[in-house]
Order: structure tokens, then C-alpha cells, then sequence
């Protein structure tokens, strides 16, 4: 269906929709957590906040750049992925510390001190903080649903609500420890730099997983209700037991503990890599029929083709010097951000055609113009 909404229409902010009321109360209501939480350790330990705030702040940043990359499109909004970012970091992580508390409490009545204390971490993390999460995505998926139209940008969406509770998560961990420990600062540190390793597969990886169960189950309306159901189901359960697994440590010798980390992330890594292949071949399929529908000389079968990894990219582009291969990049850019606009915003879709059409135009070697390429 082709919408008039343009590029500049917020996709976030919709006062018309109940769903973005609760989002709006439940990011306060955690923020409120958070900082009630926040308010001694910051209080403490000054110095060492400040340090480890910059850490994660940089470590942040560094994930967010391999999330863009891998998001070949660029079809998700920004606003949408930084509510997303927020969801993880104040609704989830601010409800999911209040939850584990509780759950830990019970487990210990239940089956005793030892095994509240030894099988919180899996039994609780993964399921009160992978289903936060989860809401997370869907909520923001309603509210944005006009913008949201592939399981890939589901998968987007979870990496940035998985990051902001990941970032929260690093920072509360290293105040417990340095609360907990007799030389607080070097504690804090040692905690966050071990996390700081481990970031690759963490939190940002399993809500990815699940978000994209989510976009697909909310945007392939061309499949049926059960199969999109059951997709979304495994999709969590994977995440969850990814979790699971992270969380529930064995004892023993230095070796053993060290085994069971390599063990973990590489099944994480193998995990990720395998989903996110798979999605995109789904993905690729939508963009080479929707490039297919364009009039001849938009997007050629020879140029969908180079267009398919950054790798095939840069191969397209080899040769070329100057002034030509910044035409050429600029080209792969803009039909690279076609292909998603067409059928839904077609006033957008007519600009990047403008765009591929002036630059294929070009003479070799000349300038390209600031205003008809921006």
C-alpha cells in the first residue's frame, strides 16, 4: 500500500495512539527506577562513574556503528531506534533489576538459599529481561507501524533495545561491585572491562534475534497467522535459551570457566550469523523483484547484483578514481534507499530516482552536484 507519508513525518511521536501513551509512562516509571537506583553509587563513587559512563558510552558507540552496518537499507527511522535504545535502558533494565530481586527471593523460599542464589541469574534473566525486551519491540512497532515493513528492521530494532539495556547493565554491575568490594574502584573497572570483552554477544545479540521474530511476525502479513506465530515463538526461544545458557555457570578450575566462555560466545556468534544470513536472503529476494518492477536504467540486474554486500559493492567501485568513484558510491547509496521507499513513500521514491538518473547521466569524471545528490 503507498503511503503520502514523507522522510520528515515523525515516526515516533503519535499522541493518537494509546501505545505511544504507555510507552511514554512506562520509560518514566523506569527512568524513576533507575535513578532512585542510581542515587547512592553516584553519590559514592563520583570518579569511578564518570570513568565507567565514558567507557560504555564508547563502547556504545562502537556497537551502534556495527549495527548500522549490518543494516544494509537504512529503512528503520531514527527516532524509532533511539525509543527503542531508551525502552532497553530505563523500562527494561529499570523493571527487569525490581523483578529479578523478587523472583530471587521466591526461589529461595521455594528450593533454598544456595539454588535462589545460583539460579536466578538464568532462570530470571532470561525470562524477565528477554520478554521486556521483546514488549519493547513490539510496542515501538506499533507506534511506528507505518515504517516498520520487513523482519529486518525488527531485527534493527532489537539490537538497539538490547544495546540500552546492555549499557545500563555494564554500569549498575560495575557499582555493585565496587560497593562490594574492599578496593571499589579497581573492582568496578576489572568488572566493566570484562563485560566490555564480552559485549559481542550479549544483550544487543539476543534481542536482535527476537526482534526480528517480532518484524516478522507483525510485517509478513503474506504468511499465515500460525506460521508467523511459530517463527516468532522459536525466534524468542533461541534468544532465551542463548541467555539462559550465558547465565548459568558450572564451577570449576580456571580452565573449565574459561572453556565454558569460549564455548558460549561461540555459540552465540554461530547463532546470530546463521539467523541474520537467513533473513537476509529473505530480504534480498523483496529488494531484487521490487529493483526488477523499476523502469529500465534505475536499478540494472547487473547492478542488484553488486549492490548485495559491501564486499560486491567495493568490488563495483574498484578501478575508479576520484570524482567517478564517488558518483559510484553515491549511486549504490541512493538505490540502496529506492528500493524501500517504493510502494510506501513515493514522494521519497521519486527523489532517489531523480537522484540515480542525474548521476548515471553524468559525464565521466565530472563534479556531481552537492544540491541534486544531498
Amino acid at each position: 500500500m503507498t503511503t503520502t507519508t514523507s522522510e520528515t513525518t515523525r515516526p515516533f511521536w503519535q499522541p493518537r495512539l494509546w501505545v505511544f501513551w504507555v510507552y511514554l509512562a512506562l520509560t518514566a516509571f523506569g527512568f524513576a527506577l533507575i535513578v532512585d537506583e542510581a542515587t547512592d553509587p553516584v553519590l559514592a563513587m563520583p570518579g569511578l562513574t564518570a570513568l565507567v559512563v565514558l567507557a560504555t558510552v564508547l563502547l556504545g558507540l562502537v556497537i551502534t556503528f556495527v549495527v548500522r552496518r549490518i543494516d544494509l537499507f537504512r529503512a528503520t527511522p531514527t527516532p524509532l531506534l533511539v525509543a527503542g535504545f531508551l525502552w532497553g535502558a530505563f523500562v527494561a533494565a529499570g523493571i527487569a533489576g525490581f523483578a529479578n530481586g523478587h523472583i530471587e527471593e521466591l526461589l529461595a523460599d521455594w528450593y533454598g538459599a544456595p539454588f535462589g542464589e545460583k539460579w536466578t541469574p538464568p532462570i530470571a534473566g532470561a525470562s524477565t529481561e528477554e520478554w521486556l525486551k521483546t514488549l519493547g519491540v513490539v510496542t515501538i512497532v506499533l507506534i511506528g507501524r507505518p515504517f516498520v515493513r520487513r523482519p529486518m528492521q525488527g531485527f534493527v530494532l532489537g539490537a538497539c533495545t538490547g544495546l540500552g539495556f546492555q549499557l545500563l547493565e555494564n554500569i549498575t554491575y560495575a557499582w555493585n561491585s565496587a560497593l562490594n568490594s574492599v578496593d571499589t574502584d579497581s573492582a568496578g573497572f576489572v568488572t566493566l572491562g570484562v563485560r566490555t570483552l564480552m559485549a559481542g554477544t550479549s544483550h544487543w545479540v539476543y534481542s536482535a534475534i527476537c526482534g526480528l521474530g517480532v518484524g516478522y511476525a507483525l510485517t509478513r502479513r503474506d504468511r499465515s497467522f500460525s506460521r508467523r506465530s511459530a517463527v516468532a515463538v522459536s525466534l524468542f526461544a533461541l534468544s532465551w535459551g542463548l541467555h539462559f545458557m550465558w547465565n548459568a555457570d558450572a564451577p570449576g578450575s580456571p580452565a573449565v570457566v574459561t572453556a565454558q566462555v569460549v564455548v558460549k560466545v561461540a555459540a552465540a556468534v554461530i547463532v546470530v550469523v546463521l539467523v541474520y544470513r537467513r533473513a537476509m536472503r529473505s530480504e534480498w529476494r523483496w529488494f531484487t523483484s521490487t529493483a526488477a518492477a523499476e523502469r529500465d536504467g534505475i536499478i540494472t540486474s547487473e547492478e542488484a547484483v553488486s549492490l548485495r554486500t559491501r564486499r560486491l559493492r567495493r568490488k563495483a567501485r574498484k578501478g575508479l578514481r576520484g570524482e567517478e568513484k564517488k558518483r559510484m558510491r553515491r549511486l549504490q547509496r541512493a538505490q540502496l534507499r529506492l528500493v524501500p521507499m517504493v510502494g510506501f513513500d513515493e514522494a521519497s521514491a521519486e527523489k532517489y530516482r531523480a537522484q540515480i538518473w542525474y548521476l548515471k547521466a553524468l559525464p565521466r569524471n565530472e563534479v556531481p552536484s552537492s544540491a541534486a545528490t544531498a
